[in-house]
């Protein structure tokens, strides 16, 4: 009913015209997404070539995290692993990542931050990497073996994951070099935009 939508406004501290607005962005980016893989094949939509794109762009990793909240129990993991237990025993023990399982996580770069990456890609196959902190908490990371059976299994999510990351790299860098200089009409919306 008209109330409820007017309370859901009011709630969410919008107007009719933001909502519509934002979601009138929401629906032109889908479509040109499809436009830029389907229609254009700027994103390339190939299984074929995809599958050797993620073998090449993924890794895959599994890591036990600590907010910083908590970062003092890191020095028991740490301690632990010196101890000889099993990376899997620990992320079953301290892992407070919803996201991580024993079996890991594929990743490519710019998909976690700065600091996680650079660990993670400089890991070789098996090794396990010192502390690593970002703005979240610490991590421990150990790079795990991308076989082609973990490719094909989950291919379908590795090709979405590809393709959503490397059009919204390509926004990114659009909008990075667009200029925008308002007009009367535009600063009058800036200056009061209710």
């Amino acid at each position: 009913s008209m109330r409820k939508y007017k309370k859901y406004l009011k709630e969410n501290h919008l107007t009719d015209r933001t909502l519509r607005f934002s979601t009138e962005i929401s629906i032109l980016q889908n479509e040109l997404f499809y436009v830029y893989v389907d229609d254009l094949g700027i994103i390339e939509n190939d299984d074929d070539k995809l599958y050797d794109l993620i073998k090449k762009e993924f890794i895959k990793v599994r890591h036990v995290f600590i907010p910083h909240s908590e970062s003092d129990a890191m020095q028991t993991v740490t301690a632990d692993l010196a101890d000889g237990a099993s990376f899997a025993s620990l992320i079953e023990k301290y892992g407070s990542d919803g996201e991580m399982s024993v079996d890991g996580i594929f990743i490519l770069k710019g998909y976690m931050s700065e600091e996680y990456e650079s660990a993670a890609f400089g890991l070789d196959v098996g090794e396990i990497s010192d502390v690593v902190e970002d703005e979240n908490g610490v991590y421990l990371i150990e790079r795990l073996e991308l076989i082609p059976t973990d490719i094909m299994l989950n291919f379908n999510r590795l090709k979405d994951l590809y393709q959503t990351y490397t059009f919204y790299s390509m926004i990114d860098q659009k909008q990075a070099e667009l200029e925008f200089i308002p007009n009367d009409m535009g600063v009058s919306f800036l200056n009061d935009p209710f």
